[in-house]
């Protein structure tokens, strides 16, 4: 299966290391693949950075972490489907680019109310620990060539 994980999935992941964490170790233990964008990466760094006062060298050290761990996409699209807040459509775009199955977000205001788009469900940490090992096997959406559902 191929996961996005949104900006406060990793923040929360990684700053906080609560229950959240258990995201990261989970997609690890099934075999995901973990699906990232330059975009995610300058996001993270920027809310490590300005609000959690993370180091230059220690925001270094997590994406070079991630990077050995993860799939990194550069989408070409970025849909225009969140108008409340449209920076999460970089987060709609990395999914597509991925051929993602699936975003994690605790975003209650924009992304999780979606549930769904095009195709790619859209839950919160939780829900994702509670996916049936048989979700693994997923294929992604297919995609015409523009790269549209």
């Amino acid at each position: 299966m191929r996961v996005v994980l949104d900006t406060n999935i990793i923040v929360s992941a990684f700053h906080f290391r609560g229950s959240v964490r258990e995201v990261i170790h989970t997609l690890r233990a099934r075999g995901d693949t973990w699906v990232v964008s330059p975009f995610i990466f300058e996001e993270v760094d920027r809310v490590l950075a300005s609000k959690f006062r993370w180091s230059p060298a220690r925001r270094q050290a997590l994406f070079t972490w991630i990077s050995g761990r993860s799939h990194l996409v550069e989408p070409e699209i970025v849909p225009d489907i969140i108008t409340a807040d449209p920076s999460d459509n970089n987060i709609l775009a990395a999914t597509q680019a991925g051929l993602a199955h699936i975003i994690v977000s605790g975003d209650t205001k924009h992304l999780l109310p979606l549930k769904q788009w095009s195709g790619i469900r859209i839950i919160t940490a939780h829900d994702f620990l509670e996916l049936p090992e048989a979700t693994r096997s997923e294929k992604p959406p297919r995609r015409g060539p523009d790269n549209t559902l």
